[in-house]
């Protein structure tokens, strides 16, 4: 009453996958599917229906008709998430929004970019690396000294002493 298999090949069963696709070849190629990644938009770029399709779906988005292609629906969700976020409503807000734009910006790999953006970094209060400071020197006078400098522009001025 043993229903184990007892030889190696009645282990083996056909699976009715269909046949693999046309292009499989290129598929098994890509560096995304070696990297267990999405096709990106090298890999499969959008057809005239996907952006038919597309168009359709912006003029009424609750149509239920399904994406034709994968590269359809990536194309649309990364559209649509353009316009997925948050308005900073303080002050607060758009500080800390600023700063990690301009964090964003320092990792770009071209110094013409990253220079620029680490240098406003480092002159923010928040990181107070490169702090300005203007010094202000005040030279306490007398009265008539005061009086005897202004006489002087006066006279520079008009040309003539006044008494």
């Amino acid at each position: 009453m043993n229903d184990a298999p007892e030889t190696l090949e009645e282990l083996h069963f056909p699976i009715p996958l269909g046949p693999p696709p046309a292009d499989a070849i290129d598929i098994l190629a890509r560096d995304s599917f070696k990297n267990c990644l999405p096709p990106t938009d090298k890999d499969e770029p959008l057809t005239p229906s996907d952006k038919a399709w597309m168009l359709e779906k912006a003029k009424n988005p609750n149509t239920p008709t399904p994406a034709p292609s994968f590269a359809a629906q990536r194309a649309l969700q990364k559209h649509l998430s353009l316009y997925d976020f948050i308005v900073p409503g303080t002050q607060d807000q758009w500080q800390s929004y600023i700063m990690y734009k301009y964090f964003e910006l320092t990792l770009d790999p071209d110094p013409k970019i990253s220079k620029p953006a680490l240098d406003a970094l480092a002159k923010t209060s928040v990181v107070g690396l490169m702090v300005e400071k203007q010094e202000i020197s005040i030279v306490h006078k007398s009265t008539e000294e005061l009086e005897g400098a202004l006489r002087d522009a006066i006279d520079r001025y008009i040309g003539k002493p006044i008494n």
